[in-house]
């Protein structure tokens, strides 16, 4: 079925909550929660840990918002160094940012899908936007392991955690 320019305009977007969630429905190792129409929770195994995506449709502005949370709390004495790491890491990344909630002290990657104006979302978009965020949580989670737990500067810790093998054994 063909739209106008401005019947399409005036198209709502389906809830893409509702795609995520049947496309998701079949990783038979991932524990999915609806709270409600325009929440999904997902527990996520990542390389590290299992993460707890958090997707919310907010229909008013046709956007979908994700949050990973990395389930690590980062102690308020070391505010200042997980800062300082939060902005290193942050400057390394095309999509999306990681930041700490103040109001539970704990580490979460976040993205936004702006969807206005294009009609719905695409299988493609949704598995990019699960997998960006695994994705980042797997690349930096030892950074953050490496400042929290191990006592590391926030430059070391980045540093050590990407460190990518060179050469052939």
């Amino acid at each position: 079925m063909a739209f106008s320019r401005m019947d399409f305009a005036r198209e709502e977007i389906l809830n893409p909550i509702d795609a995520l969630e049947e496309m998701l429905s079949g990783e038979s190792d991932w524990s999915i929660a609806r709270p409600s129409e325009a929440e999904l929770v997902i527990a996520c195994p990542g390389q590290w840990a299992t993460y707890q995506l958090h997707c919310f449709w907010q229909g008013d502005v046709q956007a979908l918002h994700t949050t990973c949370m990395l389930e690590m709390r980062a102690p308020a004495r070391l505010n200042q160094e997980i800062n300082t790491l939060l902005a290193e890491v942050n400057s390394r990344l095309w999509v999306g940012h990681f930041e700490l909630s103040r109001e539970e002290s704990s580490l979460m990657f976040r993205h936004t899908l702006l969807l206005r104006g294009i009609g719905g979302v695409s299988q493609e978009q949704i598995e990019d936007l699960v997998d960006v965020a695994v994705g980042e949580c797997d690349r930096f989670y030892p950074s953050f392991q490496f400042v929290i737990w191990g006592g590391r500067n926030p430059q070391d810790a980045l540093a050590a955690s990407l460190l990518e093998t060179q050469g052939e054994a």
